[in-house]
């Protein structure tokens, strides 16, 4: 029997970061962030940090120079929390060659992938004023956006409705982490 690692999924202010720790605190398994990685080697850059534009250019080459040293280095913000075969919640997959280095790193333990499906208008309302949504349109044609709806849902175990609040969908993960069969325990 084997632990479950859960990535989730999802565009720009989808919820995808929030309910992934509030999955991650309801299950007391620890978890990761790409969207920390890429910030973290952003700052050790000296670039801007809180620019979209760099985030995703840098995100892009990290997957392109090698998706499983990217991957090695998510992982490694758990520290000894986490081994393969023990259970992890992961924040923020968003390419299909990341999920495939993922599958066999985190081996014996099972990927599964949660895909938030929020629209435009959501993703904008979430993000309270702060980015407008010619800016999350825009963003949302990066390649590395791209692929959340054209491959990552169609690799994803399951997909939720991102217009639920953030406690309803994460209640809904949880209840189908739970209840997968073979589930165990952290």
């Amino acid at each position: 029997m084997s632990a479950d690692v859960v990535a989730f999924s999802g565009g720009m202010s989808g919820g995808k970061s929030s309910v992934s720790r509030e999955v991650a605190s309801r299950l007391d398994w620890p978890r990761v962030s790409f969207g920390d990685q890429v910030r973290s080697v952003v700052r050790s850059r000296s670039l801007d940090s809180t620019d979209r534009d760099t985030l995703q250019t840098v995100g892009q080459e990290l997957v392109d120079a090698d998706p499983f040293s990217f991957c090695r280095a998510v992982l490694s913000q758990a520290g000894s929390m986490w081994v393969p075969g023990k259970s992890l919640v992961i924040d923020g997959l968003r390419h299909v060659e990341v999920g495939t280095a993922l599958r066999e790193l985190v081996r014996p333990s099972t990927l599964r992938i949660v895909l938030i499906d929020a629209d435009l208008a959501l993703r904008t309302t979430r993000a309270h004023g702060q980015v407008e949504a010619a800016d999350f349109a825009r963003w949302d044609q990066h390649p590395t956006e791209v692929q959340i709806t054209s491959k990552i849902r169609k690799i994803a175990d399951l997909v939720v409705d991102g217009a639920q609040s953030i406690e309803a969908i994460a209640s809904m993960v949880t209840e189908w982490i739970e209840n997968r069969e073979g589930l165990r325990k952290a």
